[in-house]
């Protein structure tokens, strides 16, 4: 879609006026600051065989395989992947800036993702190697047009690039294998890269591409199509019923309210009929403790090059709960595959951790789209339940930016009790409003803006939270097109209250609890302590958390409060170089955007 608008759905109107609800692909999505990309190096070679499906990934590419970072490594774009974890193309650069947004129509060189250097000296012909790749466009992003392209481009040994392969836009709901012989000579040399570019608009998040299962070896042929590998294709699922995440009190007063007895997790077996034990356990590891539930199925002879969903019940009402008073609780399901021989054991194990807090959730924390009303008073409600009674103390909202910051526009923040949602008769109480807020933004990735009431809210089983607009503006509310939350989303446009017509999740978050939880955890999702070593530091440092899964970002602030550094952390290691020796107070920030408790951290000369 050439002009950013991807969708309108039209709701009411007033007399003269239509009234529409809006989603655009996103022109902004911050991911890290500038000064962890001077990290990138091209100096490794790389011996064969080169693998990667992007499983063991988190928002950018593997540094152990490529030396750029465009594309966003995901699994929301699509319904299923080859394997868990895809590389997604789009019109973003590599901190997540539309690359150019000052001509809406404007195309060109989007996206890049460039191998590290191979070791192919000494190859020979003979050695029928052959390079392998999994692409799709579109998925659930937006259909890169007919003029619109993704190439594969291999290096030759005087340093051009040549293209090998080459597809243009058009829509398509599966992943297509694609097989390319390396029989050049040219290519066979110490050195040799291989590149996939996307060319298409530059104005933000569109015309999407994505790959998975990146393959080149020895010994194969254009046959070799099936590969000795069963993976899991989907993220591990999700054991609460409505929510991502609620608070602890709230589930443990009523568990059985809040379980999903039936949960689907999709594995894919990309090779021949194979034998193979799918299999789970659950533990809470904050507060710590031993692993309450282990349930192995056994699958046989599952055939060649297909899928299978795997039903598993994770939770039941009878799990041992920690105290129902506990501010933060974690749990943790793995979720397993055990096959052998397996080329790549990277992909046999998803983990799911869900962190009960004093926040709700449907989203999943990763909005595809923004999403806005161009009606001016425009309203809209989210719907929550609850097990009992609670304190609302205010809501975290995820905005995005598109062509042209709104952070001049104010909204009035509301809070109803019940409104008259279609066919149930009742009325609309609203039972508080904040007025003179403005859309806020935050400068990494996927962070959500706290907005904290004057005064706790008492709310009782239901209640809704949203905002009037005062402009006709689209605000650009991150949605999550991954989930669908729509029975529970209601807007008002002028004409009365209707049930949203936007299959997704708002990204709002209302916050709960008692008052001195939501002031430590008003701006950020404060979570366990962490620890870095060595500290004092002159080199890299390793960070240690139980919680933590190794891959994020450390933020530096000196004493004044100043961001001076924001920095990749990869496998639980985050490299100094550039940095002043000094005092900082260091932030960890976890692969969904949440905040550690910031600890002190002195840098030598």
């Amino acid at each position: 879609m050439r002009f950013g608008v991807l969708f309108i759905l039209m709701l009411a109107g007033f007399s003269n006026i239509r009234a529409q609800e809006v989603i655009q692909p996103l022109k902004h999505r911050r991911t890290q600051a500038a000064p962890w990309l001077q990290s990138r190096t091209q100096s490794d070679t790389l011996s064969l065989p080169f693998l990667d499906d992007f499983s063991t990934s988190d928002i950018t590419p593997n540094q152990n395989w490529w030396i750029d970072r465009d594309v966003f490594i995901n699994n929301s774009f699509v319904k299923l992947g080859v394997t868990t974890g895809i590389a997604t193309f789009d019109g973003l650069d590599e901190i997540g800036d539309a690359y150019d947004i000052s001509t809406p129509s404007g195309r060109g060189e989007a996206d890049k993702l460039t191998s590290k250097p191979i070791n192919l000296g000494g190859r020979a012909l003979a050695d029928s190697l052959y390079f392998s790749f999994y692409f799709l466009p579109k998925g659930l992003g937006e259909q890169p047009d007919f003029n619109d392209s993704l190439v594969l481009q291999f290096k030759n040994s005087a340093g051009t690039w040549q293209q090998v392969w080459g597809k243009t836009g058009y829509n398509d709901s599966v992943f297509r294998l694609v097989m390319i012989p390396v029989n050049n000579p040219q290519w066979l040399y110490k050195g040799f890269q291989f590149r996939f570019v996307a060319f298409g608009s530059l104005a933000g998040n569109m015309d999407h591409w994505h790959i998975d299962y990146v393959y080149l070896a020895a010994g194969r042929n254009r046959n070799d199509t099936l590969f000795q590998d069963i993976s899991w294709a989907t993220p591990a699922g999700n054991p609460l019923k409505r929510y991502t995440t609620m608070p602890w009190g709230q589930f443990a007063h009523q568990p059985a309210s809040w379980i999903d007895t039936a949960v689907w997790v999709t594995s894919r077996n990309l090779g021949t009929t194979a034998n193979a034990t799918f299999g789970f356990n659950a533990r809470f590891t904050q507060p710590a403790g031993p692993i309450f539930q282990n349930q192995p199925v056994v699958a046989y002879n599952y055939p060649k090059d297909t899928t299978f969903r795997i039903r598993f019940n994770p939770l039941t009402s009878t799990l041992p709960l920690p105290p129902s008073n506990a501010d933060s609780v974690r749990l943790n399901l793995r979720y397993y595959i055990t096959i052998n021989p397996d080329i790549n054991k990277r992909n046999d194990t998803v983990v799911r951790d869900i962190w009960f807090t004093n926040r709700y959730a449907y989203d999943d924390g990763v909005p595809e789209y923004s999403y806005g009303l161009n009606a001016q008073n425009g309203q809209i409600a989210y719907k929550f339940l609850l097990s009992k009674p609670d304190s609302l103390r205010g809501m975290d909202m995820l905005f995005v930016q598109n062509s042209f910051p709104v952070t001049s526009e104010l909204i009035t923040l509301k809070v109803w009790s019940s409104i008259p949602e279609p066919g149930t008769g009742k009325a609309e109480n609203l039972i508080y409003q904040k007025t003179f807020q403005r859309v806020r933004y935050m400068d990494s990735l996927n962070q959500f803006v706290t907005y904290a009431f004057d005064s706790a809210i008492a709310v009782t089983d239901s209640f809704y939270v949203g905002w009037q607009q005062g402009t006709n503006k689209l605000l650009n509310l991150g949605i999550d097109n991954s989930t669908d939350a729509t029975d529970r989303m209601f807007v008002n446009v002028g004409g009365g209250w209707s049930r949203s017509v936007i299959q997704s999740a708002w990204c709002i978050r209302p916050v709960v609890g008692n008052a001195n939880l939501f002031v430590v955890k008003s701006q950020a999702l404060d979570r366990v302590n962490y620890s870095v070593f060595p500290n004092p530091a002159q080199g890299p440092i390793h960070i240690r958390s139980e919680a933590f899964s190794g891959h994020g970002s450390l933020r530096l602030m000196d004493v004044s409060g100043r961001l001076v550094a924001q920095l990749q952390v990869v496998d639980g290691q985050a490299d100094l170089t550039g940095v002043s020796p000094g005092l900082y107070l260091a932030q960890l920030l976890d692969h969904s955007g949440n905040n550690y408790q910031p600890i002190r951290l002195v840098l030598q000369p």
